[in-house]
């Protein structure tokens, strides 16, 4: 059977197309990781301009970072409920 040797399996979509799904591997884990990762920061940096305070600029990064370091796309359902 396909899921134990994790090999592709064909899904048909509109009774037309067909994909062949497989598994993520961990490389897919962690690329999704860090692009989550990412935008999250990238989020942060958009609400510092350039007229900000540096004291802002330095407690929205820390923040931003601390809510990086609680993510996993793997393990989280819903990563917006695991974040503070």
């Amino acid at each position: 059977m396909s899921n134990v040797a994790a090999a592709p399996v064909a899904i048909t979509l509109n009774e037309t197309e067909e994909f062949l799904m497989s598994p993520l591997t961990d490389r897919d884990i962690t690329e999704l990781n860090n692009f989550i990762k990412k935008d999250i920061l990238d989020l942060a940096r958009s609400f510092c301009s350039t007229e900000s305070n540096k004291m802002i600029i330095e407690a929205t990064m820390k923040i931003a970072m601390e809510q990086v370091g609680k993510v996993d796309w793997i393990l989280d359902s819903d990563l917006l409920q695991n974040l503070d």
